[in-house]
């Protein structure tokens, strides 16, 4: 399981539409589809109704769904916190090294910490 298909998901439940889910990952319906198909294998259980339209969640698929949710809240809420964007901008390149460290060539190297937005 990764981020991207609960993101997907969730985004697909949130719109009532596989294609409109699809369209807001930037993915083919189809991909959506095999997508959220993989999320309910893992587990073996159906997560949409896929006999109704627009879509309806199972019971477990609602169950799911408020794990995802929060899932990606709690995830959005770690990467947005100062000292963590620091260590991924660090590890990219994008930050100062520490004075022990050579500085990665070809990266520039902001002079002040700037404030990084995840995409939704």
């Amino acid at each position: 399981m990764d981020r991207k298909a609960f993101k997907l998901f969730c985004d697909t439940v949130r719109l009532r539409s596989f294609s409109r889910g699809a369209a807001a990952n930037h993915v083919s319906q189809s991909a959506a589809s095999q997508a959220i198909q993989q999320l309910e294998s893992e587990p073996g259980v159906a997560l949409i109704d896929r006999r109704r339209c627009p879509l309806v969640l199972t019971e477990d698929g609602r169950i799911f769904l408020d794990g995802c949710e929060g899932l990606l809240e709690g995830l959005i809420a770690f990467i947005e916190q100062p000292e963590v964007i620091e260590k991924i901008l660090t590890h990219l390149g994008l930050w100062p090294a520490p004075a022990h460290s050579p500085p990665v060539v070809g990266y520039p190297v902001p002079s002040a910490p700037q404030r990084v937005t995840p995409r939704k």
